[in-house]
Order: structure tokens, then sequence, then C-alpha cells
């Protein structure tokens, strides 16, 4: 159950760390252009988004790299914190939770 549980929890880090990491890069990138927020999220998204459409040349690479590079942190990044679950999880004292000897349900 433990293992079922922490899945979705590495799947959010890896999620929030591409959105946080794209978000700020294509913030520099395109920091001078006048772009909102709004239009920056909306195309880490992935939505079929205006702010894309919008670029050329130079300025649409350095946003490409900008979300290129947010995709490969979030590959380096999600193994290390499953790493770190694990090492935590080792550590952690050997307890039992509830005292007494265990009961089954259900007969």
């Amino acid at each position: 159950m433990c293992a079922a549980l922490s899945v979705p929890n590495v799947s959010q880090i890896g999620g929030q760390i591409y959105q946080s990491t794209a978000i700020r890069g294509l913030t520099g990138a395109l920091a001078a252009k006048g772009f909102s927020q709004t239009e920056i999220q909306g195309a880490v998204a992935g939505a079929q988004s205006a702010l894309f459409e919008s670029l050329d040349g130079e300025l649409r690479n350095r946003a490409i790299v900008a979300v290129t590079n947010a995709m490969q942190m979030k590959f380096v990044m999600v193994p290390i914190a499953g790493a770190a679950m694990i090492i935590a999880a080792v550590v952690m004292k050997n307890e039992r939770l509830f005292g007494g000897p265990a009961v089954a349900v259900g007969g």
C-alpha cells in the first residue's frame, strides 16, 4: 500500500518540477517582450498557445530551449526525489504503529 501511495507523489513532484522550471525559464527568455504570467503559464501547460505562435526566430528558439530544459530537469529530479524517499524510509526508526498483536478481520 505504501508503494502505491508513493508513485503518485513522485509523479506530482515531477509535474511541479517541470512547471516551475519551465515558467522560470520562459519568463527569463521572454523577459522584455511584455507577455503576461498567464500567457507564459498557458504555453507551459501545452495549450494551443498564442504565445508560441507569436514568436519567431531567435526568441522562439530561446523559448523552446527553456521548455526542453525544464523537461530534462524533470527526468533528473524525479529519480533524485525517489532516492531521497528511499533513504528517508531506510533511516526511519522501525517501530509498530499500534501496540498489541495483529488481529484478522472478516473471518
